[in-house]
């Protein structure tokens, strides 16, 4: 057990009151002992509410495993990844992802929400976080959300630790660190206007 049973019961009290659709995380690991904690971890996030379902999937695409997508059972993938080990804040922070998709309330504005349907163009988001990052989760929420509310959007969550090799292909120096189609990059979290600003300039370069 990964999760301590008074963390257990608090998740579990969210999850009682807040989901409303039935989620899937879909993992693919690599056998290491990264993968084998990560997916321990999910394993013990979906015993906790049945509207929850685990399944491995070997073809999911994503950069490279340990990584897990979350999405509405009955739907498609909606391009909502996440790559590396699950520690400190990670695990709020995919608590509140679950939710959001189960209940598709995202965390953007309605007025953003609109323009951000209108993207007809392949945009992948990757976002560099670390377990100790204290910006990293409000990024991460509204680059997920864009996933959520436009297919066209694939949003990757990328572990600087468990991942060095590619935090230093893509220089990062602190965290967050975003990157839009490998074109467009800015650090920190931004409101909702501005990061949608950025991938504006990621459509256009």
């Amino acid at each position: 057990m990964l999760i301590g049973e008074k963390v257990k019961e608090n998740i579990e009290k969210i999850f009682a009151k807040k989901l409303k659709y039935p989620v899937t995380i879909a993992f693919k690991g690599k056998g290491d002992s990264i993968s084998n904690k990560t997916e321990q971890v999910l394993r013990e996030l979906v015993s906790l509410n049945p509207k929850l379902e685990f399944e491995h999937n070997l073809d999911l695409d994503c950069i490279e495993p340990p990584c897990f997508s979350i999405y509405p059972t009955a739907e498609e993938d909606l391009g909502i990844r996440y790559m590396g080990e699950i520690n400190g804040g990670e695990i709020q922070t995919i608590i509140d992802t679950i939710v959001m998709v189960s209940t598709k309330n995202h965390k953007i504005s309605p007025r953003i929400e609109e323009l951000v349907k209108q993207v007809d163009k392949d945009i992948e988001i990757k976002v560099f976080t670390t377990s100790s990052c204290g910006f990293c989760a409000p990024a991460i929420k509204i680059a997920y959300s864009f996933a959520l509310v436009n297919s066209f959007i694939k949003t990757v969550v990328i572990d600087s630790y468990t991942f060095p090799h590619i935090a230093m292909k893509y220089n990062v120096v602190t965290v967050p660190k975003i990157v839009i189609n490998n074109k467009v990059e800015f650090f920190g979290a931004k409101e909702d206007n501005e990061f949608f600003g950025y991938i504006l300039q990621a459509l256009e370069a």
